[in-house]
Order: structure tokens, then sequence, then C-alpha cells
């Protein structure tokens, strides 16, 4: 069921009976020559609303404005500090909370964005205590059969940003871009030991 497309005697009715949403949060930020600048947005998206069909759950409208400062020599990124998030979640949270909700799930599809749910889930429970709604995050990669279907697929060649399972997803549901650049397969694939260098979000 989705939040934006929904009445309110709709959500008060099916709240009722599933008192909880899923929210997806992504990004806006560069994914290379091929990958949509929305990618993590439209990935969050894409499989909650997959989620939400096959559990008849409230998928709320996808949070895309998130911190990518790492990324703003790129065109088309768009980044906001981690505390302006923060605030965001709390605001949306303690919204959530007051129409009597009592689970938020964050979809996640951008890394940057776990310090930020971490830190206002706590400062949420800190402030309303037994009264808070249950709050949890995680990220799409992170379930044991996705990563199943990631290394059958791409093995090796998954890497670490623009993967290819996630712009498999964008062109799979909105478009597919081609690029000279990316006609030529790379010599070889990262080793081990640069994605343990290169890994996280932090690129100054």
């Amino acid at each position: 069921m989705n939040l934006l497309t929904s009445t309110s005697d709709e959500v008060a009715e099916h709240l009722r009976h599933c008192p909880g949403v899923i929210l997806p949060i992504g990004s806006i930020e560069q994914h290379g020559p091929i990958g949509l600048v929305g990618t993590d947005a439209l990935c969050a998206e894409t499989i909650a609303k997959e989620a939400g069909s096959v559990g008849n759950i409230l998928i709320a409208p996808t949070l895309c404005y998130t911190p990518a400062q790492f990324n703003m020599a790129f065109p088309g990124t768009v980044s906001i500090t981690v505390r302006t998030l923060m605030a965001l979640i709390e605001d949306i949270v303690d919204s959530f909370h007051k129409q009597g909700i009592k689970r938020i799930y964050f979809l996640n599809a951008h890394g940057a964005n776990l310090m930020a749910i971490k830190g206002a889930t706590h400062d949420i429970y800190n402030r309303l205590g037994e009264q808070s709604p249950l709050v949890r995050c995680k990220s799409w990669w992170d379930f044991e059969s996705v990563n199943a279907i990631r290394a059958e697929e791409f093995g090796e060649w998954e890497g670490l940003h623009a993967t290819p399972s996630e712009i498999s997803i964008t062109q799979s549901e909105y478009r597919s871009v081609e690029s000279p650049s990316t006609m030529k397969r790379p010599a070889s694939a990262l080793t081990a030991q640069f994605i343990v260098d290169h890994a996280g979000d932090f690129h100054p």
C-alpha cells in the first residue's frame, strides 16, 4: 500500500491491521557513466514496493536527500549534512508515532545514511522511552539471499560503488544507458586489498 496514493481513511483502516511502515532511503549522487543519479533512491523504492506488496505493508515516500558530500564534484549530486538528515528522520518518526504507527523499517540503499539513522534512532528511544515505536534499518544488500544472487550473477566484479547489481535494478525498472567507456571490459577485477583500502563513503 502506497502512502502517497492512499486516502487518510484508507491509511487509518490499514494501520488498524498492520501498524507498521517501510521507509525507503537512498541518495542523489553519481553512479558512473551508465548509472542514474537516483540509483540508490530508485533501488530502495523498487525493493520496498515489492516487499510492501508481498507483505501488504504501508510504503512511505522515498527519502533521497541524504549525505553525499564525497560525490559533490560530479554534476547532479545533492548532499545534505548528517545532522539535517537526523533531524528529518526524527520528525518523520514523530509524525508516524502520533499516527499510531508502532514499527518503522528503514530500507537503506546508501551506506552514508547508516550513521544518521542509528544516531536519530538512539535519540528517539532516549526521548520517547517505552512509548517509542520500534525503529529498524537494514541495507538491501545485507540480506544473505540477496548476496547469494549478487555472487552468482557478478562474482568478483560486484565492486564497491555503482555496482552491477544496483545498476541492474535501475536498468530493469527504469532505463538502460550506454556509454563508450563501458563497452570495453576492464583488464582485471578489483583486488581484495583495493576493496579493503577503499571501502566506505569517505573519499577526500
